[in-house]
């Protein structure tokens, strides 16, 4: 019987803080899924929007194809990440991905970010080419939301439908989807 592949995860991260002392970090959550053999992962800092935009590019190249997942983690707002003292628009993120992430969900572990109309989501999926794209419309604690992402990350690269991803999330989690605005958009 042929192994199952291990779904993999492309995550990039900011700074949570200006204090440099702050280790606050996406990264064990990354390593303890690794280390259950949920997935595998890749995760970048990113402390400028040119880095970001670097590394968005790099997650579309082929060599990089397992890694269906685009899990992005900084400060948001609505229809927005922020990057060091910068403002980066989702358009601005789907316009970087340029229809190059096919099979792609794109998962905003950030504050508010898709606390915005349908039809600027609409308009990312077809201009990322992602298959969906998924986030908080609220503000959200960090530990809550960093939790709550292990089980996002679990429903995402399990399910191949990611219809059936969110219908997991909702029926296994109501209340933590309601309190943290968790939203999903797919094509």
């Amino acid at each position: 019987m042929p192994r199952r592949q291990i779904p993999g995860v492309f995550c990039l991260e900011s700074n949570w803080s200006s204090d440099l002392r702050d280790r606050s970090s996406l990264r064990p959550l990354l390593e303890l899924l690794e280390q259950q053999k949920a997935v595998e992962a890749i995760h970048r800092d990113c402390g400028t929007v040119d880095e970001f935009e670097h590394y968005l590019d790099i997650s579309t190249q082929a060599r990089y194809e397992k890694y269906r997942l685009l899990y992005l983690g900084f400060h948001g707002g609505p229809g927005l990440v922020r990057i060091g003292g910068s403002r980066v628009e989702i358009e601005q993120i789907a316009e970087a991905l340029d229809g190059r992430a096919k099979n792609t969900t794109v998962y905003f572990g950030t504050c508010s970010t898709l606390d915005v109309p349908v039809k600027r989501l609409d308009k990312f999926l077809t201009m990322s080419g992602a298959k969906a794209v998924c986030g908080f419309r609220k503000d959200v604690g960090w530990l809550e939301s960093a939790a709550f992402d292990l089980l996002i990350i679990e429903a995402l690269t399990r399910y191949r439908r990611m219809d059936f991803a969110e219908k997991w999330l909702r029926k296994a989690y109501p209340s933590t989807v309601r309190r943290l605005g968790f939203r999903m958009r797919r094509r």
